[in-house]
């Protein structure tokens, strides 16, 4: 799935997936057993980014970073991922189960030679992914209903993109400024996703 770069530069929305408590998978079940899950969960990422256009994914030991040509791609897949690991999670012991947490950006990437990315969209999508709720300067949710799993936070240039999209349902979290991006906010969304997969048909 590595595509070759026909340019430098491209604009693509950047997908960033982290394995949430990986290291305490690894700690308690050994590495075995933590790289067995990251390989069926890779399995599970080929299968649903081919399906919607991903031209660039990379494992990065306890997650992955996907690009897609668009948001619309780039969001449905997520949902996508969330909704198979919660059927799969429903049947499986406590230390086989598969919770994530996905940060979404878009904007200008520079394209290696091996169809890696670098860019602040990359940077961003990172730390998107790993937000904490003491991050943000203003939250829109009660601090107590912050979602810390199984969620899929966006950046506002990708809600603004997405927005119409009757499949999609999303709201504000509310403004953080990301580790590396000093002095820029960022106006974050999460994506209802459950809400999302149901008006998909799920």
């Amino acid at each position: 799935m590595h595509a070759m770069p026909v340019k430098d530069a491209r604009s693509e929305a950047v997908v960033f997936i982290d394995i949430v408590g990986s290291t305490n998978i690894m700690n308690t079940y050994g590495g075995y057993h933590f790289f067995s899950l990251f390989r069926f969960l890779e399995d599970i990422a080929n299968r649903i980014f081919s399906t919607h256009n991903c031209l660039f994914r990379k494992g990065l030991g306890d997650g992955f970073i996907a690009v897609f040509e668009n948001n619309e791609d780039a969001v449905l897949s997520s949902i996508e991922m969330l909704a198979e690991l919660e059927a799969y999670n429903s049947g499986v012991k406590e230390k086989s189960k598969l919770e994530l947490r996905i940060g979404i950006d878009f904007g200008e990437t520079n394209v290696g030679h091996d169809g890696d990315r670098i860019g602040i969209a990359v940077t961003a999508a990172k730390r998107i992914e790993g937000l904490l709720a003491e991050s943000f300067s203003s939250l829109s949710v009660d601090k107590s209903l912050y979602p810390i799993k199984n969620r899929i936070f966006i950046s506002y240039i990708v809600y603004n993109s997405i927005r119409k999209n009757s499949h999609i349902a999303c709201r504000e979290i509310g403004w953080a400024e990301l580790k590396g991006l000093e002095g820029v906010r960022y106006d974050i969304f999460l994506v209802d996703w459950k809400a999302s997969w149901e008006k998909m048909g799920g």
